[in-house]
C-alpha cells in the first residue's frame, strides 16, 4: 500500500521525504558525535521522522502543519540562543540545518503537494 502511495505522490512530496530523512540521519550522527544528548535527540528525531511519514505515506495534512509550527518555534529559539550557538563553535552547521529544513518544508507546501494532500482518500 505504501509503495502505491509514493508512486502516486508528486515529486515535491518524494523530495520532501528524502530530504527530511537525510537531515534526521545527519541530526542523529550529530547527536552521537557533538551533542552527546542521545536519548532526548533520538526521541525527537523519531518524532520528526514519524511526522514526515504521516505526511508522505499517510497523507495527513495536519502533520505537515505540525512540522511547520515546530520548525518556526525552533527558528525563534535558535535566533534567541544565537550567541550561545556562536560560542559553541558550530554556527555554520546550525544555520545550514535551518536553511535545509526550511527548504524541505517548502517542498511540502508547494501547490502540487497541497493538492495531493487535499485529495487524500478519507480514512475509515
Amino acid at each position: 500500500m505504501y509503495d502505491k502511495v509514493m508512486t502516486e505522490a508528486p515529486l515535491d512530496i518524494r523530495r520532501f521525504e528524502t530530504v527530511q530523512v537525510v537531515l534526521m540521519f545527519l541530526a542523529l550522527i550529530s547527536s552521537f558525535t557533538i551533542n552527546h544528548q542521545t536519548l532526548i535527540d533520538t526521541l525527537v528525531i523519531g518524532i520528526f521522522i514519524g511526522l514526515t511519514l504521516l505526511v508522505t505515506r499517510g497523507r495527513m495534512n495536519w502533520a505537515r502543519w505540525m512540522l511547520l509550527a515546530i520548525y518556526l518555534l525552533g527558528v525563534v529559539v535558535e535566533i534567541w540562543n544565537f550567541r550561545a550557538i556562536l560560542a559553541f563553535g558550530h554556527p555554520i552547521i546550525v544555520v545550514g540545518s535551518v536553511l535545509l529544513r526550511g527548504a524541505a518544508l517548502i517542498l511540502a507546501f508547494t501547490p502540487q503537494s497541497t493538492e495531493w494532500l487535499r485529495t487524500a482518500p478519507q480514512q475509515a
